[in-house]
């Protein structure tokens, strides 16, 4: 195998594997060791930021280097909060959410913000007051319609995220 090196084959290979890109989370216990796979764990981490709102168009990657582990997220935002608190509260949320529920210890999350978009509720607002200017009553009542079907879905949302928040609760 390796005749080159004055040790044996055995020696080198334990020597070269400490070099080695792991696969998957590793973390000792007091009986083993868990293996938490990576795509396990990016999974985990788009289910978690699914429950929100005000993210869509999420993607996760997660990376080891050395005994760093690193979470990488791109998503889309809704406009009209503060961008910052809100990528720091996520960024907040996943670090402790994997350390209470996986024991994973992610030691940097970063997040790439690919675009921001205008809430529908608010275009479908412009649409109203353009359409009220005008006096068209039909267009009124078509996106008044519009706009209750908006606060259902979004009441709707809410409902999943307290129900997924509570489902959490009991795997704690």
């Amino acid at each position: 195998m390796l005749k080159w090196l004055p040790v044996e084959p055995e020696v080198a290979s334990k020597f070269f594997s400490l070099f080695e890109r792991k696969k998957d989370y590793e973390r000792k216990t007091e009986n083993g060791t868990l293996k938490i796979s990576k795509a396990t764990i990016n999974n985990y981490v788009m289910d978690l930021l699914r429950k929100d709102p005000d993210i869509t168009g999420i993607k996760a990657v997660s990376d080891l280097k050395g005994n760093k582990f690193l979470i990488h997220i791109k998503c889309e935002l809704l406009a009209k909060m503060n961008v910052a608190n809100k990528i720091s509260s996520l960024q907040s949320l996943i670090k402790t959410d994997l350390m209470e529920n996986l024991g994973v210890d992610v030691n940097k999350v970063t997040a790439n913000i690919v675009k921001i978009e205008a809430r529908e509720k608010e275009k479908v607002n412009k649409k109203y007051l353009l359409a009220g200017e005008k006096n068209d009553v039909d267009k009124l009542m078509s996106l008044q319609e519009e706009l209750d079907e908006l606060d259902l879905k979004m009441i709707e949302k809410y409902q999943e995220w307290e129900e997924t928040e509570e489902e959490l609760k009991d795997f704690q």
